[in-house]
């Protein structure tokens, strides 16, 4: 029964493709084979995608991990520029100190960046996003206000310890050489001052 059904179609097939002028059949055979080819390139490419911004585990050999501690990270913002590209990150490891941090980001540097690149490292995604809002709030000051200092200074009072506890590193290689910060806003007096207030 199926051999008899699957003889018919093709009967009918053959007698299809016989009433189809040239340029009908090069359509048909474009559809046929061609239409499926792109959707399946689509498809690999949509995932490769999806897979380049999940989490990236380094760190696999022993040798790598004496170095510096196992880590995960995943990229949480991006911006490009002219003449460099920013790179933000969530890393993730168990041992933070300044050496395995600025291996991390050196290693991680070395797989993403294509050009020159500032390599920015959190270890809580909603420090980012505090930073993202700050920077945003002291963009929409003109900075012809009469107060501008006054209001950064708000703003910034506002966000920066949130901020400065959970961004940890920054690898910045638009200079000549890869300048590391290890917690940048630790580092500067901002953060003593607005620490001392509270």
């Amino acid at each position: 029964m199926i051999a008899g059904l699957l003889s018919k179609t093709l009967n009918w097939l053959k007698s299809l493709w016989k009433k189809l002028n040239f340029l009908e059949r090069a359509w048909l055979v474009a559809i046929i084979v061609f239409v499926p080819l792109m959707i399946l390139n689509m498809l690999s490419r949509r995932d490769k995608s999806e897979n380049e911004n999940k989490t990236e585990i380094i760190g696999h050999n022993k040798e790598s991990e004496k170095t510096h501690s196992f880590y995960t990270y995943d990229i949480i913002g991006s911006e490009n520029y002219a003449q460099h590209d920013n790179y933000y990150f969530l890393l993730n490891m168990r041992d933070k100190s300044e050496t395995n941090v600025e291996a991390a980001l050196r290693e991680i540097k070395n797989k993403v960046c294509e050009r020159k690149c500032n390599i920015i490292a959190y270890d809580d995604k909603k420090a980012f996003e505090l930073d993202r809002q700050m920077e945003d709030e002291i963009r929409q000051i003109p900075p012809s206000a009469n107060n501008y200092g006054h209001q950064v200074e708000k703003i910034e009072a506002k966000y920066y310890l949130k901020i400065a506890d959970h961004f940890i590193g920054m690898l910045s290689s638009i200079s000549e050489n890869d300048n590391f910060d290890y917690y940048p806003y630790r580092q500067d007096s901002k953060y003593k001052e607005l620490s001392s207030r509270h």
